[in-house]
């Protein structure tokens, strides 16, 4: 009896997986990011991620009826789609043009990604990006963008 006690008080426990990513708060494909304005605090690379949402939905179908009403029903769930803002700044010590030309790029080839907030996915599979809108509000007096504040928009693969 004693044997037993003495067995049970060994526990074995699996190992956790841990998973390195390159930005301070995450990352989708290749690309990290972080949630500050300290320049200095992340290396000289700075995007700032912000106002990230995400919808997920049901599939329904509607069944007609001769003489009455309609009736629902449930196929599962849909996949999930979330969006954010992204900014790109020369002055966060960004290459703007070539991060937003690997955003699109990403996008035009439809890549399947990895999308990491703080650490764990934010999705349960990976995410397709389905578009991506450009805005440049700043530029150098030869044309060259100093900013580019990227809206890019997520598909669950």
């Amino acid at each position: 009896m004693a044997k037993k006690a003495a067995l049970s008080d060994h526990k074995v426990t699996k190992p956790k997986k841990t998973q390195t990513i390159s930005g301070k708060f995450g990352q989708i494909g290749d690309i990290p990011f972080v949630m500050s304005y300290d320049y200095d605090a992340h290396d000289g690379q700075v995007q700032m991620l912000n106002s990230y949402t995400r919808t997920d939905t049901s599939r329904v179908s509607e069944i007609s009826y001769i003489n009455g009403k309609p009736k629902t029903q449930y196929n599962g769930a849909a996949r999930a789609t979330g969006s954010f803002k992204i900014t790109l700044a020369t002055y966060l010590g960004v290459d703007v043009v070539t991060v937003a030309k690997q955003l699109r790029s990403y996008a035009q080839k439809g890549t399947a990604l990895r999308f990491v907030i703080g650490g764990k996915s934010a999705f349960k599979r990976k995410v397709r990006i389905t578009s991506v809108d450009e805005s440049f509000p700043y530029f150098t007096p030869d044309g060259k963008p100093l900013q580019i504040d990227c809206t890019v928009n997520v598909e669950e693969v």
